[in-house]
């Protein structure tokens, strides 16, 4: 359920972003109704040099109306730049970040709220007003002094996201802290060996729709399964496409085939499917943001492979930290289980030879006969081996031997080759 909520709240974020930063211009337009009207009675503690006429606050605030509208349309237009340079020169998988940025819809709410404050009071100023002076105009000012601030803010947040350096920097470490938080979830969880025999009967669990699986909620499926014994092997992983009909799990249990049919609808509703993934559940999918970057850059017509090296040096911080995780599986215990009962998920959801070959082999294809992209993913080979298991370890080198059997034919100077013979030789000196 907390994933359901996080995967909800993240998908929706920017609307609440905006909606809840407008609001404050509403609210601030009932304190100063209030005030206006003397129904909170403390406009005489108000120092008089923030008090206007009427006249001149409604000049003010139809000046500001004005200008506010006018300042929001350009900042919408500024946005749609940027997310049309997001999409054509990284990635159209990277626009939801700078969306979810807090500052740019941050400061799109500020100017609406602004608009909604200046319209509403003006529009009150001339309908209830009983006092001869009003605040309505001094705190429209400090309001457009507050949007002048952000709009400020916004500017330098734009330059700063179009640059390469600083989104690779940003994906980098959203991709960090979601790594992390998957080896942390693995780390209390149980990888020893698991028997199936043990059981009488099982049944196969189908999906019912099609999509990308994006929460498995295992709470759930430990209450669905409460009172028996049972191991519900989970075979996809986070971030997987599903199709109706596909595999999603095998339930081992010692219930007959129409219990074991019934248990199984139940179970079915635990997963749930997207028509898009979500990096907030998914570290592939946050991973593949920067292989997109490169790809791009690597390209025929960008032709930029030191934002590419940028791109594989983090995918090498990554890959070293995915490297300590062993085993192809974790099981996870129901909670207050007697010990020799069987209650528990085996969740075969990490593969680090499947990861490794779906992060570098379109950076291998795209760029095997650049020398500087071909030494800059072998060093991330020779980099990921240090802080890896020793079983990992295999992969890396099996991975680097694929390297260097897909490049070194597009090399024929002797230079070239010497750089490519050197980080191999490092690769597999490496214990």
């Amino acid at each position: 359920m907390i994933q359901k909520l996080k995967m909800i709240y993240n998908d929706k974020r920017p609307w609440f972003y905006l909606v809840t930063t407008a609001a404050w211009g509403g609210i601030l337009a009932i304190i100063v109704l209030l005030i206006n009207t003397k129904a909170v009675p403390i406009i005489n503690q108000v120092p008089d040099f923030l008090l206007t006429n009427v006249s001149l606050a409604e000049s003010i605030l139809s000046t500001l109306a004005g200008a506010l509208l006018t300042i929001t349309t350009f900042t919408f237009s500024t946005t749609m730049v940027v997310l049309t340079t997001y999409s054509s020169n990284y990635s159209p998988r990277v626009v939801e970040n700078f969306l979810q940025d807090r500052r740019t819809m941050k400061v799109l709410g500020t100017f609406i709220g602004g608009f909604l404050y200046s319209i509403t009071t003006l529009f009150f100023l001339g309908e209830i007003f009983t006092s001869d002076r009003v605040l309505s105009a001094s705190v429209a000012i400090l309001y457009a002094l507050w949007c002048v601030i952000q709009f400020v803010i916004f500017i330098f947040a734009v330059a700063n996201s179009v640059q390469a350096q600083n989104l690779i920097s940003s994906l980098y470490h959203e991709a960090k802290d979601i790594v992390e938080t998957f080896i942390d979830e693995n780390k209390s969880r149980r990888r020893d060996s698991y028997k199936t025999d043990y059981f009488a009967n099982q049944d196969e669990i189908f999906a019912d729709e099609s999509g990308y699986l994006v929460v498995l909620d295992s709470n759930e499926i430990h209450n669905n399964l409460s009172g028996r014994e049972y191991r519900l092997v989970i075979h996809p992983q986070i971030g997987d496409f599903i199709s109706k009909g596909d595999p999603l799990a095998l339930l081992l249990s010692h219930e007959n085939d129409k219990e074991l049919a019934d248990t199984s609808k139940k179970i079915r509703k635990s997963f749930n499917f997207s028509s898009k993934r979500y990096t907030i559940t998914d570290y592939r999918y946050a991973i593949q943001k920067l292989v997109d970057i490169a790809l791009r850059a690597i390209s025929p017509g960008i032709n930029d492979p030191n934002t590419a090296i940028s791109c594989i040096h983090s995918l090498e911080l990554l890959t070293g930290r995915l490297g300590t995780i062993e085993g192809d599986y974790q099981i996870i215990e129901a909670p207050n289980v007697d010990e020799g009962t069987f209650a528990d998920l085996i969740l075969e959801n990490y593969n680090f030879r499947n990861d490794l070959y779906d992060t570098y082999s379109q950076l291998i294809h795209y760029g095997k006969k650049d020398i500087s992209v071909v030494v800059a993913l072998l060093d991330a080979m020779a980099g990921a081996i240090i802080t890896s298991s020793p079983g990992n370890q295999t992969h890396l080198r099996e991975m680097a031997q694929y390297i260097y059997e897909s490049c070194r034919n597009n090399f024929d100077h002797p230079m070239d080759r010497a750089q490519i013979e050197k980080r191999m030789r490092k690769i597999f000196a490496i214990s």
